[in-house]
């Protein structure tokens, strides 16, 4: 999106009426302008799954529900999570397999919803909750991340590993051993809030 720059925009690219008395033109409304507006109001619309309809006045509001209801998210952080393994990192499947990562330069806390489901054929076990990554800056690291399940127990266990000698860090996670055949393992995370450094 751009501020106004056509024929007649004030310095600090605004609009104006004009003023004939005194020679000065208003605005002019141009296309690009328009077509930038229009285009930024749409993709929160379309990215959100809606279908553009001419009669509607209320689909960039809808959208902007929708994105909330979704944890300020297009998709939710959806890992696979493999049996009787670990550590192993999370990766998310909606977002080419990206690892989840923090930096201690750039965060001091992130904070997200998680919920388990692991299955077999003779069994499964579910667990939901909120997850905790915390920066400790006095001695410069992210400490043991730190979960409150709400139910259940799925059996997994979370850890932060740094890569490298680097500032990042990323999540791991270990299972246990769930018996039984056509095993899926599923973690999938939204409403991430992140407090910046």
């Amino acid at each position: 999106m751009f501020r106004i720059d056509s024929e007649g925009a004030t310095v600090g690219n605004r609009f104006t009426e004009g003023d004939p008395g005194l020679s000065i033109p208003a605005t002019v409304v141009s296309a690009d302008w328009l077509n930038s507006v229009q285009e930024e109001l749409i993709k929160p619309i379309e990215e959100m799954g809606l279908a553009l309809s001419k009669p509607s006045e209320t689909q960039f509001w809808e959208s902007l529900l929708e994105f909330s209801l979704r944890g300020g998210r297009k998709l939710p952080f959806l890992a696979t999570l493999a049996n009787n393994t670990g550590p192993a990192d999370v990766l998310d499947n909606n977002n080419a397999g990206a690892v989840l990562k923090v930096d201690r330069t750039i965060t001091k806390n992130k904070i997200m919803f998680f919920d388990i489901e692991r299955k077999t054929d003779t069994q499964i076990v579910k667990e939901y909750g909120i997850l905790f990554l915390s920066y400790n800056s006095k001695d410069n690291v992210f400490e043991s991340p730190k979960y409150f399940s709400l139910n259940g127990d799925a059996g997994t266990v979370f850890t932060l590993v740094q890569i490298g000698a680097t500032d990042e860090y990323k999540l791991q996670y270990t299972t246990g051993d769930l018996t039984g055949t056509s095993y899926i393992g599923t973690l999938d995370m939204t409403s991430i809030i992140e407090i910046k450094q």
